[in-house]
């Protein structure tokens, strides 16, 4: 019969070192709470029109994407690529802050309102179309694109 000793309570966490000053006790357990949310981009679109979302917080940088780029994430959404995860934390108020995924977010909504012209010359089809100009099996593609969000 082989005795094993419980030394979990000495075992080192990893990235938790000895002398790093951090405890979990540091925390409450309710403190945080992560979760990951999938929603289709037309639900997204209703929330911004709605106020639920803070696209300015403080430490988030200003919409810098140049039209090409912008272009390319929604020929990546029309070709069906999945897209990277949202984060997003919750405010005092229960809006939603973009921590990350402001270009994006901000692409999906100007391209929307029309605001944003494709610029895909490779693509003919759609080359200077703007959402209202796509054929609607092509704008229920980018509306019922479903994004991760944690």
């Amino acid at each position: 019969m082989v005795v094993q000793q419980q030394d979990a309570v000495d075992e080192e966490i990893e990235g938790l070192g000895e002398g790093d000053g951090f405890t979990l006790g540091d925390y409450s357990l309710d403190a945080f709470l992560v979760r990951e949310e999938r929603r289709a981009v037309r639900d997204v679109l209703r929330s911004f029109e709605r106020g639920r979302y803070v696209m300015d917080p403080e430490f988030q940088q200003d919409f810098i994407w140049s039209d090409d780029k912008q272009s390319k994430l929604i020929e990546s959404v029309l070709m069906r690529v999945p897209l990277p995860v949202f984060y997003l934390a919750e405010d005092q108020e229960g809006r939603m802050v973009v921590v990350d995924g402001l270009q994006r977010l901000s692409t999906f909504r100007r391209f929307a309102s029309d605001g944003l012209g494709l610029r895909l010359p490779e693509r003919p089809q759609i080359h200077g179309k703007q959402f209202s100009d796509l054929p609607p099996k092509l704008q229920n593609r980018i509306e019922d694109c479903n994004l991760v969000f944690y």
